[in-house]
């Protein structure tokens, strides 16, 4: 195999800037995040009328997996928050905050559930990298109303807010003042396709999340002042700007088993990508929906699956009808895990895989267990320098681990995309 590092190194390399990058952001926008996390508080407490308001968040694809892991972060918090995805999410009401988080800012979906919300006069925020498409401009219009738009498959109608429905919105959320405080710039889809590599929306908006539920909960917990919170989300973007900067020498190191994971997730049948814990399982699960939007690496003779409880019994009984030879040359397990302790799943299905002769690559920080230390060859490690404490008892923790973890595998599969020659449309199709 000709040597791909070069390839690797450079695209390593855009993500570490990147995360210097998004550091600009933040200091640029920091009194949008102490209003975010003023609305979070707001969805603390009853607003004094025995009605609980609740922080809804909304997105599709890659991004869905993002916000769907800020929910449960938040509800460890304290915050009363959904991910409006889940199909037993109950619906928004009058009080609530929807916030959608969208790359393009221009998904039919996302807007048509947009338009909806703020028909009701539901404050509506969003977190996006192009703040001046449609998305953006109906947030900062939508105590007025929203203004007729006609995109490329999509006629929105607009409509004009009555006087009633307006005053009714500045009674209910007295927290807005300003709308464009409600529109937050973060980068990623352009840059994309400049690098053409995994897209940097879902990395921006994991760490973008993660700062802004640590800040807040620092701020709860009467670590910091109010008056300090702006400065505490630029410190936080700075601590995961220098754990990029301080992992990839560690990482950088391990470029032998790097291309060879690469090497071996071109040339398998069955590709079985496993994690564990709710922080840890978007970056198994981007990473899945990366590798099956790959028009070159997703081929019919090719499966690529996240393995759960309820595809295990099915995928375990395909593995097991193959022969001795195929496991061995053709079934990869991916394990991402930032304890793989005994008490994992990850460790669970990793010793089944590798007790059916499946090779199998490790993700992850730890390098003392048993396991790993047998299969030294192929666990990649990938350092914290960075944990949180969101709740002690039971202990729950936010660390830098899994974005590096996601930087690693949409790394993998940037270096694929180019050796492969794709284009960013072929492999970016979601948001």
């Amino acid at each position: 195999m000709e040597s791909i590092w070069p390839t690797v190194k450079d695209v390593a390399d855009k993500y570490v800037a990147h995360t210097q990058h998004l550091r600009n952001y933040v200091e640029k926008q920091t009194s949008k995040m102490v209003l975010r996390t003023n609305i979070y508080e707001d969805c603390r407490h009853s607003n004094g009328c025995n009605e609980s308001r609740c922080f809804q968040k909304d997105a599709l694809g890659r991004s869905g997996f993002m916000s769907s892991s800020t929910v449960t972060n938040l509800q460890v918090i304290g915050v009363h928050s959904r991910f409006q995805e889940d199909v037993i999410t109950p619906r928004w009401k009058f009080g609530d905050y929807l916030c959608q988080d969208s790359g393009s800012g221009k998904k039919l979906a996302l807007l048509n559930r947009t338009q909806k919300a703020l028909r009701e006069n539901i404050c509506t925020m969003c977190t996006t990298s192009y703040p001046g498409r449609t998305l953006g401009d109906m947030i900062r219009d939508q105590i007025e109303g929203v203004k007729d738009c006609d995109l490329e498959e999509w006629s929105l109608k607009g409509y004009v807010k009555s006087t009633e429905q307006k005053e009714a919105f500045r009674k209910k959320y007295p927290l807005i003042q300003d709308t464009e405080e409600l529109v937050i710039e973060i980068p990623g889809r352009e840059e994309t396709e400049r690098v053409l590599g995994g897209s940097f929306y879902e990395l921006s908006l994991r760490i973008f999340d993660d700062i802004s539920v640590i800040g807040s909960q620092n701020l709860w917990k009467g670590k910091i002042k109010k008056e300090d919170l702006s400065h505490e989300f630029e410190s936080l973007a700075c601590e995961y700007s220098e754990a990029f900067r301080k992992s990839f020498p560690v990482i950088m190191s391990q470029k032998d088993k790097i291309e060879n994971m690469i090497e071996r997730i071109s040339n398998s049948k069955l590709v079985v990508n496993h994690t564990s814990g709710e922080n840890t399982s978007y970056a198994g699960l981007a990473f899945t929906m990366r590798l099956g939007a790959h028009g070159d690496f997703n081929k019919p003779d090719r499966k690529i699956v996240h393995l759960d409880s309820k595809n295990k019994p099915r995928i375990k009984a395909e593995i097991e009808a193959l022969s001795e030879d195929d496991r061995r040359n053709y079934v990869t397990g991916i394990a991402f895990s930032e304890s793989f302790s005994s008490k994992t799943d990850t460790k669970a299905n990793s010793e089944w895989m590798l007790k059916l002769g499946c090779p199998v690559y490790f993700i992850t920080p730890n390098t003392t267990d048993e396991t790993l230390k047998a299969n030294k060859d192929r666990v990649i490690e990938t350092p914290i320098f960075y944990k949180h404490v969101l709740r002690e008892n039971p202990l729950y923790t936010i660390s830098t681990y899994p974005v590096t973890a996601l930087e690693i595998a949409d790394g993998m599969s940037a270096v694929i995309m180019k050796a492969s020659k794709s284009t960013v449309e072929e492999t970016h199709k979601e948001d």
